[in-house]
C-alpha cells in the first residue's frame, strides 16, 4: 500500500507491505526518498534495465511503479515514481519513463503487468550464420485501467504501456 488518507483527512507519504502474518512500514525516513503525500496513487511492478559500463550488458530489474493519484493540494500527480527495494526508497522515473505530457492523470486506477508474445515474420539465412536469431519474444506491458477523470467520472478506457525497447527484436 503506498499512500492513503490518514483519520485526520491530511495524506499519508507512508509506504507498507505485508508478508502474510504482519503489516510493516517500509518507507525511508529521509524525505527525499519518499514518495509524497498521495491518495488513490496506481502501483504496479515492472521492468528496468541497468547497462554496465564495462561490458555494456544489460540487466532486468524488478521495480515498482507508482503513478496517478491525488495530491495533498488537490491536483492530479503527473510524475512517475520508482522503487528498486520494494518501496523502501523511492525517487522519480527516468524522463524515458514518465508518462506522456497529454495523459489525464487517473484517481484510483488499477494497474497489471501481462507478458505478450512479439514476433516478427522469419527471414532466410545465409548458411555462413552459425546461430539463428529469434523470431518470437515475450514483452511485458502495462495496462491501466478504471480510476476517475478529473471531471469526477469514470474512466472507461484501457491504456496499454510498454518500455519500447523491449518491442526491438532481441539480439543474442
Amino acid at each position: 500500500m503506498a499512500g492513503g488518507i490518514l483519520p485526520d483527512g491530511s495524506l499519508s507519504a507512508n509506504v507498507w507491505g505485508y508478508d502474510g502474518n504482519d503489516w510493516g512500514l517500509l518507507s525511508n525516513e529521509l524525505t527525499a526518498y519518499r514518495l509524497p503525500a498521495i491518495a488513490h496513487t496506481t502501483l504496479v511492478p515492472y521492468h528496468r534495465f541497468s547497462v554496465s559500463a564495462t561490458t555494456f550488458v544489460a540487466t532486468d530489474h524488478i521495480v515498482w511503479l507508482a503513478m496517478g493519484g491525488e495530491m495533498a493540494d488537490g491536483e492530479r500527480n503527473k510524475t512517475m515514481y520508482m522503487s528498486h527495494d520494494n518501496g523502501i526508497t523511492w525517487v522519480t522515473a527516468d524522463d524515458a519513463m514518465q508518462l506522456p505530457l497529454d495523459y489525464t492523470a487517473l484517481k484510483g486506477a488499477q494497474a497489471f503487468t501481462c507478458t505478450e508474445q512479439y514476433n516478427v515474420a522469419g527471414r532466410k539465412q545465409s548458411p555462413r550464420r552459425i546461430a539463428t536469431l529469434p523470431t518470437e519474444w515475450d514483452v511485458p506491458c502495462i495496462y491501466l485501467l478504471g480510476g476517475t477523470l478529473p471531471d469526477g467520472t469514470y474512466n472507461a478506457t484501457t491504456l496499454r504501456g510498454v518500455l519500447n525497447r523491449l518491442t526491438f527484436k532481441p539480439v543474442y
